[in-house]
């Protein structure tokens, strides 16, 4: 998406691929998929085996990893825009009573408008296909027409809070927030938003099909949108929720100097959120009203660089547990670090493995039913990290894969 940042951290900074300690030589990555068309992301429901592949083009693939074999699971193309900047199918959320109902949420830039829509689909009674004809409209977030560019686009369900939807917003585009958007409550765009899945507050209006939570921080306020959850984003580009905890890890690409990661813990108190843009990129710029400041930050150093959030992992790798993992879509870098009691600890630049994979574009990190973490490479890659053989004899026959899914994304 939008060429951008790397930065020295508030408490401490990773230039991702200096100074940071290599991990032991006992993973590798292990291609997944190939020739996919302009991957984005990668998820799956609780209890399925499949792992499911956001192509921006507006075509989710279906990848079962034990019979070997992908298929279209849910192909709107035709709905979607994507020629243009950073626009397309661009976020996918599957309920988490997916099992039981079937449904799954989408978020891309319509073709006709520009706009963002999330909508809801439904699969199929055997679960093996979306169905294009249950689209369910939730909401429209309306887009600047003369900018292409930070458009955001994820979506997720907080682990133990399933009725609500989380959403984040770019601010629309431009250089410097020509919109005047991070900072303005009054919009939906460079912002994470909230809304509820299980029913509509507003019967009367068919654009808006949701309830809003009544502790989001301007829910029935005279000023700011009901929807808003926090604000003060340039391009928030992936945000996970770590599925043991429940922390908000938000990844926000930077203009000129700083790509941040910021935490919000899951039992951190309701109110007003607000994580700077455009008074500031990370820790550099002026003081901002109910701040919070970035775990981690990194500055450009006279280079591009474009921040790829990812994930804490949680799958079979003991060794790994409670590591973040997340990448730079310029440099094609992937570093790692743990946060305890606030503090980043165990910087890892894992960029080597990456190289020797042929990796380069580093659109996403997913992961898949049983928590093995994916990279995507925007070019058409998914791969999976994968402990070598030796460390398999160590950590014994029943550990199942990593997943690690990469290909390219244009910031």
């Amino acid at each position: 998406m939008s060429a951008r940042s790397c930065s020295a951290l508030s408490t401490c900074c990773l230039v991702v691929g200096l100074g940071a300690a290599a991990p032991a030589a006992a993973y590798s990555l292990q291609e997944v998929a190939a020739a996919l068309d302009r991957p984005l992301f990668v998820t799956a429901p609780a209890g399925d085996d499949r792992l499911f592949v956001v192509g921006r083009g507006g075509v989710i693939t279906a990848i079962d990893r034990a019979a070997g074999t992908q298929s279209s699971f849910l192909d709107i193309s035709a709905r979607v825009s994507s020629l243009e900047g950073e626009r397309g199918l661009l976020g996918l959320a599957f309920d988490p009573q997916f099992g039981s109902n079937g449904h799954f949420y989408v978020n891309y830039t319509d073709v006709d408008t520009g706009h963002t829509i999330i909508e809801r689909y439904t699969a199929t009674p055997d679960r093996a296909l979306g169905d294009p004809d249950s689209v369910h409209r939730l909401m429209t977030i309306e887009q600047p027409v003369q900018h292409a560019n930070h458009k955001g686009g994820w979506i997720g369900f907080r682990p133990g809070e399933g009725d609500n939807l989380y959403i984040a917003t770019g601010d629309g585009g431009g250089s410097g927030d020509p919109l005047g958007s991070g900072q303005n409550v009054n919009t939906n765009l460079g912002k994470i938003l909230r809304i509820g899945v299980r029913g509509d507050d507003f019967a009367g209006d068919d654009g808006r099909n949701y309830t809003i939570p009544g502790t989001n921080p301007y829910a029935g306020a005279t000023a700011g949108n009901d929807e808003i959850w926090a604000i003060g984003l340039r391009n928030p580009f992936r945000n996970s929720f770590d599925r043991e905890t429940g922390d908000f890890w938000i990844a926000d690409v930077g203009q000129d100097a700083r790509e941040e990661v910021n935490v919000v813990l899951a039992d951190a108190a309701d109110g007003e959120r607000n994580f700077g843009w455009n008074i500031r990129e990370g820790t550099v710029g002026g003081a901002v009203p109910n701040s919070i400041d970035p775990v981690y930050e990194y500055a450009h150093d006279g280079s591009g660089a474009s921040i790829t959030g990812g994930h804490v992992y949680r799958g079979p790798i003991e060794a790994l547990q409670g590591t973040y993992f997340f990448g730079d879509f310029v440099r094609g870098t992937v570093g790692s670090f743990r946060l305890v009691d606030g503090a980043v600890t165990e910087l890892t630049d894992w960029t080597p493995v990456v190289v020797e994979a042929g990796i380069s574009s580093i659109a996403s990190f997913g992961e898949d039913a049983a928590g093995n973490l994916y990279v995507v490479d925007y070019g058409g890659t998914v791969a999976v990290l994968v402990p070598e053989p030796q460390t398999w004899a160590l950590l014994g026959a029943g550990i199942a894969l990593l997943g690690f899914v990469v290909r390219r994304r244009r910031r």
